[in-house]
């Protein structure tokens, strides 16, 4: 039992080595935390002043826009004949106007369309030259023919 004495006085005498300690404490302040507050302000601020200015920007670009606003031209007066599409005047520029005007005046959607697009140039081959796309629909002729 000698063993078992000896570790109940080391245990006692432990306690008491800690008891004296916690009756000297003092307590000290803690230093304070170094966030990163600096940073994530500036962060917050470049970022704040960068969308102000996107949105300065903008205004500015809307207010330019309705200022130089071209003069509206002349109204085209809308009747119940149907007019060719060829009489219409090629150098009238394509509005939304005229291209609906071109839609009511038209017999038809297709026909509209068709006036819209652009005409392709006539391009004569040299002699002995065979333009690809005539080449292409030959061949796509004879392939119908040949079908059992």
């Amino acid at each position: 039992m000698s063993d078992l004495e000896g570790e109940v006085r080391n245990i006692q005498r432990d306690n008491e080595h800690f008891e004296n300690y916690l009756r000297t404490f003092r307590p000290v302040a803690p230093e304070p935390a170094h966030l990163r507050k600096h940073r994530s302000a500036t962060r917050r601020s470049v970022g704040l002043a960068a969308w102000a200015a996107t949105a300065a920007l903008a205004l500015l670009a809307a207010l330019l826009a309705l200022q130089h606003r071209p003069k509206p031209g002349p109204v085209p007066v809308v009747t119940n004949n149907p007019v060719a599409i060829d009489q219409l005047p090629p150098q009238q520029p394509l509005t939304l106007g005229s291209a609906d005007l071109l839609l009511v005046k038209s017999p038809s959607f297709k026909a509209a369309i068709d006036a819209l697009a652009a005409p392709t140039p006539s391009i004569e081959n040299a002699s002995g030259a065979h333009s690809a796309l005539a080449v292409l629909s030959e061949y796509g002729k004879s392939k119908e023919t040949t079908k059992p």
